[in-house]
């Protein structure tokens, strides 16, 4: 379904850092959201084949990842020394952002209008 990354990292009197790796696939495409309100939802889709790990730069969001057999969970990702793997055939809504909030998404595939899930109908009774 999903899954959380610990990055290795480092913290001394000077700040942090945190390294990524390995991913278990090729990164394709990155992108950043910037957040500026904390009532605002995004995503509200699925993926056919592409794998996505979101890492909030700054901030902090909840995720809900729901498959098409009505399994739901929602975790809150609150550090830069994590990122969540979100799997192909998920459905993720992203909510109860802090103000302000970045996230990174690494994603293993180029944008691709038809990788994208983007009726819930369609999605649920995806076979």
């Amino acid at each position: 379904m999903y899954e959380l990354i610990n990055f290795s990292g480092h913290t001394d009197d000077r700040g942090s850092l945190a390294a990524i790796n390995e991913l278990p696939f090729s990164v394709n495409r990155i992108f950043i959201l910037d957040i500026n309100e904390r009532s605002s939802y995004r995503g509200n889709h699925a993926h056919k084949e592409l794998k996505e790990l979101l890492i909030p730069i700054t901030g902090s969001f909840s995720i809900t990842l729901e498959d098409n057999k009505r399994n739901k969970i929602t975790t809150h990702c609150t550090n830069s020394n994590q990122g969540i793997l979100i799997y192909p055939r998920l459905w993720r809504t992203l909510h109860n952002f802090a103000e302000p909030t970045k996230i990174l998404s690494l994603c293993s595939h180029a944008y691709d209008d038809e990788d994208y899930i983007r009726n819930w109908e369609e999605f649920i009774n995806d076979k």
